[in-house]
């Protein structure tokens, strides 16, 4: 371990700032933790401010011992004048940091330099932190935690965060591991940020998000947002949630007005660059970074979405960055069931060369027991789709509709411009669409390229009688192919001179047709 802070003081006049070796600069003195040492937090009226590292340690050595002074932090508080009943956290309780707090640790490139390790404040779902933590927009530099158990993170369980950034540090743990926090486990996350921290799920494992591993029921994150790496079981190819952001949100949460710029990879499924698994909502997001996934259920925002058991929203989220992968992904998402796809755009590229590869929706209903109703409206792609020569079921807005008789729902007003590509059953709308949903009011003016089954609006439907569930879906005559399967329908797939550029020229367009 290296004993190199990478840190130098400087003072000129009323000017105090300290200056790191990458060239960050932080106002006034930062205080570099030593790994050990503890420090009596400031209390007033019962709630915690915390100045700098060994007072941040007090804290997870309070909590970590089931919310309980330990011998040594007695001797302490009394020392500072204070009662042993000055000393509480609970859902009253607010915990103020007060200043940046440096806690040593280095990474370069993914790689851990140097550093002492960091002990998750709350690593059981009893001994956690159930105070709220108010960052007061500091940062959180250099944190290393390197955890065998569940619930790592700065935090590994906590009530809500706010208003805190994490930077420069890498986190490696097991189940639950978080950029910030492993679990919230009650209240919100809001205003909270990595900035080139590593977080790594280590194999065998699952669940890890770049700020939060998993939100609880009823919990919400607001403008969070990740631009570090995030990795999962790279190696063993094993189920996981991976989230740029988020990696796992369950029923009745709010994933809203969040980011990803970071390069998100996994082995295995649910992997996206907000959230890798969710199960209630997402609502203005956007992601420019990579995703990189071996196996299925990937996408630019989400990776899978939602259930049989209820009725979940995407809309207004928007795509920049590459999505590769295999089974199931999306520029926005991977997989979903009953669900609806709002207003969202992508323009990365998205290359699978296995199945069901979509601009927007890689596979709808799969898989899925009961009921489900998806619609995907309003929806815009510009990236490339697919790999030349290779996969199948893909296409400009949505790859593959699932073989289900109880799977439907409404496509309708999306608009493709970008090019799909692959082996068999392509379309500039849908690849492969084998239910008894509605589509209609789409164009697509993309090129489609591929080997059998080849569609300028969709690729292929099993079901001849499912045409009559098709209406006003257009195309631009010079793709050189008609409308699905090489061929036209009467009234349904039409063949248009109209070189439209934009979603917004095509909603004018659509309304006069």
């Amino acid at each position: 371990m290296l004993n190199e802070r990478f840190s130098k003081f400087v003072k000129r006049g009323e000017a105090e700032v300290t200056v790191y070796e990458d060239g960050d600069i932080e106002k006034g003195k930062v205080e570099i933790w030593d790994g050990e040492s503890t420090e009596v937090p400031e209390i007033k009226e019962f709630n915690w401010n915390i100045y700098n590292g060994a007072q941040l340690k007090f804290l997870a050595d309070f909590v970590n011992n089931g919310n309980k002074l330990t011998e040594e932090q007695k001797v302490q508080i009394a020392e500072e004048g204070y009662q042993e009943s000055d000393i509480v956290l609970n859902e009253n309780t607010t915990v103020n940091l007060m200043n940046n707090i440096d806690l040593g640790a280095r990474q370069e490139n993914g790689e851990l330099t140097s550093g002492v390790q960091w002990k998750p404040i709350g690593k059981t779902l009893d001994n956690c932190l159930k105070a709220n933590f108010e960052g007061n927009n500091y940062t959180i530099k250099g944190v290393y935690v390197n955890e065998e158990t569940d619930y790592s993170g700065i935090f590994g369980v906590s009530a809500t965060v706010k208003n805190l950034t994490v930077k420069d540090g890498y986190i490696e743990g097991s189940g639950y591991t978080g950029g910030i926090i492993g679990m919230v486990n009650s209240g919100d996350v809001e205003n909270c940020h990595n900035k080139n921290t590593t977080v790594i799920l280590k194999d065998n494992n699952w669940v890890v998000g770049g700020v939060v591993g998993a939100l609880n029921s009823g919990v919400n994150a607001i403008k969070c947002s990740n631009t570090g790496k995030v990795s999962a079981n790279e190696s063993s190819g094993d189920a996981n949630y991976c989230g740029g952001v988020i990696g796992y949100a369950v029923e009745t949460t709010l994933v809203k007005e969040c980011y990803n710029e970071g390069e998100i990879a996994g082995g295995a499924g649910c992997i996206g660059e907000i959230v890798g698994g969710c199960y209630d909502s997402i609502e203005n997001c956007y992601n420019t970074g990579k995703v990189i996934g071996k196996i299925e259920r990937i996408g630019g925002i989400v990776g899978n979405m939602g259930d049989s058991n209820g009725s979940y929203v995407c809309s207004n989220c928007y795509n920049t960055g590459d999505i590769i992968g295999g089974k199931g992904i999306g520029g926005i998402a991977g997989v979903i069931i009953n669900t609806t796809i709002d207003n969202c755009k992508n323009s990365g590229k998205v290359e699978s060369e296995s199945e069901g590869a979509g601009g927007i929706i890689g596979i709808i209903g799969y898989p899925s027991t009961g009921n489900a109703m998806n619609n995907i409206k309003n929806c815009t792609n510009e990236g490339t789709i697919g790999v030349s020569g290779k996969g199948k079921n893909i296409g400009g807005i949505i790859g593959f509709i699932e073989i289900r008789n109880n799977n439907s729902g409404t496509i309708e007003n999306n608009y493709n411009k970008g090019k799909v590509i692959g082996k068999t059953s392509i379309g500039g709308i849908v690849g492969e669409s084998a239910n008894t949903f509605t589509i209609t009011k789409c164009y697509s003016k993309g090129k489609v390229e591929g080997e059998n089954q080849i569609g300028a609006v969709i690729g292929k439907i099993l079901n001849e009688n499912n045409i009559n569930n098709i209406s006003s879906l257009y195309y631009l005559n010079t793709i050189g192919v008609k409308g699905i399967d090489g061929k036209d329908y009467e009234g349904k797939t039409i063949g248009v001179e109209d070189d439209i550029n934009s979603y917004e020229e095509f909603i004018g367009w659509i309304e006069n047709k």
